[in-house]
């Protein structure tokens, strides 16, 4: 591109990236963000929790934002994703995190 008025055009493009070209991952702790989207959330108990819907970009940590079937919203720092099972369908994301992370009145004051 030659200007800013050519690269313009490309506001808002969608890119698509065939998987493969991606690097493979070492295990199922790693993951790719497209890949959580829409997955299930487990705890450490294996109750399930929500789906996510977005990943919310931050400036410490990036937070999953999972929503459940009683339309709580529930604000999940990426600390506390400790892996992805693929052999699911939809994958299922595992949460371990503290007392109270479950609380949806903590994505009211959202970070």
């Amino acid at each position: 591109m030659e200007n800013r008025t050519e690269a313009e055009r490309w506001v808002k493009a969608e890119l698509y990236l065939p998987r493969d070209y991606l690097p493979p991952l070492l295990d199922d702790k790693q993951f790719y963000y497209v890949e959580a989207i829409g997955a299930q959330v487990a705890d450490e108990q294996g109750k399930t929790r929500g789906t996510v819907r977005y990943i919310q970009m931050g400036t410490a940590y990036d937070f999953f934002i999972v929503e459940n079937e009683a339309n709580e919203t529930f604000w999940i720092p990426a600390p506390f994703v400790k892996r992805i099972n693929r052999t699911t369908l939809p994958f299922t994301l595992e949460v371990e995190g503290p007392d109270g992370i479950w609380d949806p009145s903590l994505a009211k004051g959202k970070p």
